[in-house]
This record gives C-alpha cells, structure tokens and sequence, in this order.
C-alpha cells in the first residue's frame, strides 16, 4: 500500500495581508523546533474514493506509527515497515530510499527551499499555503498545507504528476505526549511473511 497524505481544498477566501507564505513557514519550522512527538486521529484519502481513518504518531527524527484498520506502517527514522493484515506480510523499506514514506521534516524544512510558496487563502483562522517544486527532484507536481492558529500543519495535500490527489487530515493533535520508544518499533509475530528491501 502506498501511503501518501495531502489537503483538500475548499472555497477559500482570501487571506490577510498581514500574513505571508514565508512568516506562516517560519512561524511552524519555530514551533515545530519544540514539539518532541505528537499523536493524532489521521484521515486520508484519495479522490478515487478510497479512505483510511486511524491513529498517527510521530516523534522527531522521522519516526512515525499509522494504525489502519487492515494496515499498520511504523518507521524508526532509519526504516519503514508497511505491514498488511489482510494478507499477513510486512515489506521493510529503506527510509530514505521509499519515494512513499512520509516525513513532516521535509514539509516544514526542505520544501519550502525547494519551492515556490505562496499563501493561497484562509478559511476561519487557519491558512492555506501551497508548495510547487522548482525541478523534478521531490516527485510531485505540488503539494499544499493547513495551518492551525498554533502554527501546527493539520492537513496535507499532494497532487502527483498523473494529477491523482491524495490528502490527510489530522485531528485532536496532543503534542509532547509521553509515547514509548516501542511506539516506533515494528516486531513481526510469528507467521507473518517478511519481505526485507533493505
């Protein structure tokens, strides 16, 4: 299962003035330098229709749990374990070396550098700011980003270059929580079929 996470958009209106793609970037990279870990409800969807509702954990490092129902994906920062209940087989993945492994570091630190930024709009207190790569390298056509009057990004957006849309939505977000490191620690029961790309 590939997993990719992205935003929907709705009707926005316009955004402030006063606010800008780049003081919206600086104000979650400031924030995000004192969050350790967070939890959170997590929705992701396509739209083809296929949808996934569960748990999300992350702590710095890259490290991360997504708990589906049939799917459980876990990385440790270095490895990405995608393991599928249905057919009982886990597929470990070099983090880096996985075009579809999930990393908030690079939304709130590499793309922006890497992109064209503008502040697409604001809807309530949260604002919308769009990423469109200057080359080829990060393997989208553009990608987008909620953030939360805490400067927290709550949802993704990223359209890859077929134009298929994939989107995650975060909520009840509680940051610096106490999570075990078993948290980011994939263990294979007996039976279940291991298939190492490392």
């Amino acid at each position: 299962m590939k997993v990719y996470f992205a935003v929907i958009f709705l009707i926005f209106n316009f955004a402030s003035p006063a606010q800008t793609a780049e003081s919206l970037i600086r104000s979650v990279q400031k924030k995000f330098k004192t969050v350790d870990n967070f939890s959170a409800q997590i929705r992701q969807s396509k739209l083809d229709g296929a949808n996934y509702s569960g748990k999300f954990y992350y702590a710095k490092g890259n490290k991360y749990r997504i708990e589906f129902k049939n799917f459980i994906i876990v990385s440790d920062g270095k490895s990405v374990w995608n393991y599928n209940k249905k057919i009982n087989r886990v597929v470990i993945t070099n983090l880096n070396e996985n075009p579809d492994a999930f990393s908030f570091e690079k939304f709130v630190f590499d793309f922006p550098g890497k992109c064209k930024t503008e502040l697409i709009g604001k809807n309530g207190n949260n604002y919308y700011v769009k990423f469109t790569p200057l080359d080829d390298e990060l393997g989208f056509d553009w990608a987008a980003v909620e953030i939360s009057p805490d400067s927290l990004i709550n949802k993704i957006e990223i359209s890859d270059y077929s134009g298929n849309i994939f989107k995650v939505e975060l909520k009840n977000i509680k940051i610096n929580r106490n999570l075990s490191g078993n948290t980011f620690v994939f263990k294979a029961k007996n039976g279940v079929k291991i298939v190492d790309l490392r």
